[in-house]
């Protein structure tokens, strides 16, 4: 994957620590699929919705046509931080 001449590969730490808490990517192939994951610890807390807000403006920025996104429907959260970043069902 990191061979390849771009990408949108990230790991996200929070400005105290050099740990990662999220990452977040973005397919360049016709999926143009966002997924993101992040430490238990770090949950609802925002984390997850600022990192992918800053991805998704990168994305737009780049010129990616559009952005798709599933989530497990055990996790309505995560849908939740799909909503905020203005995607819809």
């Amino acid at each position: 994957m990191y061979k390849r001449p771009y990408g949108y590969h990230y790991a996200i730490c929070p400005k105290n620590s050099n740990l990662p808490a999220v990452y977040i990517h973005a397919g360049t192939d016709g999926s143009h699929d966002l997924g993101y994951g992040l430490l238990k610890e770090f949950r609802h807390r925002g984390f997850a919705t600022e990192a992918a807000r800053a991805v998704v403006a990168r994305l737009k920025k780049d010129g990616m046509p559009y952005i798709t996104a599933t989530h497990d429907i055990r996790n309505p959260r995560s849908g939740g931080v799909m909503k905020q970043l203005g995607m819809r069902y």
